[in-house]
């Protein structure tokens, strides 16, 4: 599969390596988290910043990752856990937007959700909290990705 990465505005013929750089961690680390079957390969270097910086040291992120999903620890063999709750928040927690992404039922979206519900308030995931949520969720569907491709 190829994407597109995209990096920061380059405002001189010196930046220009830089935002190349920045776009092609932006791709790699962007198809690490989807497993490579993103509807819409675009990925921007501004919005994967945070999860690059982490992935730079892979033990920290990884002890990160493990810490902030411990709640949902029982759920974690289905499949459809982690992209539910990455859709979930970066959606906003719009069913419609959430079921087009998964291309699931929005009724699927709700069964789900209702699964998740004992380990993990969504509803209660606001700023801070849901941008950390986020974050080890795509560190560890990232190195879940890097690790099962290392083997």
């Amino acid at each position: 599969m190829a994407g597109i990465g995209v990096g920061y505005v380059a405002e001189k013929a010196s930046q220009t390596r830089q935002s190349y750089l920045e776009a092609l961690d932006a791709l790699r680390v962007g198809l690490g988290i989807t497993d490579r079957t993103a509807i819409r390969p675009v990925f921007d270097h501004y919005v994967m910043a945070p999860l690059i910086a982490m992935l730079a040291k892979p033990d920290r992120a990884r002890r990160f990752a493990d810490a902030a999903l411990a709640p949902l620890s029982p759920v974690m063999d289905r499949s459809w856990t982690l992209p539910t709750v990455d859709a979930y928040l970066t959606h906003g927690g719009r069913l419609k937007d959430v079921a087009s992404v998964l291309n699931v039922h929005q009724s699927t979206v709700k069964y789900r959700l209702s699964e998740l519900r004992p380990f993990l308030d969504l509803a209660a995931c606001g700023g801070e909290q849901s941008a950390t949520l986020l974050l080890a969720v795509r560190v560890h569907m990232y190195l879940s990705t890097s690790d099962a491709e290392s083997r």
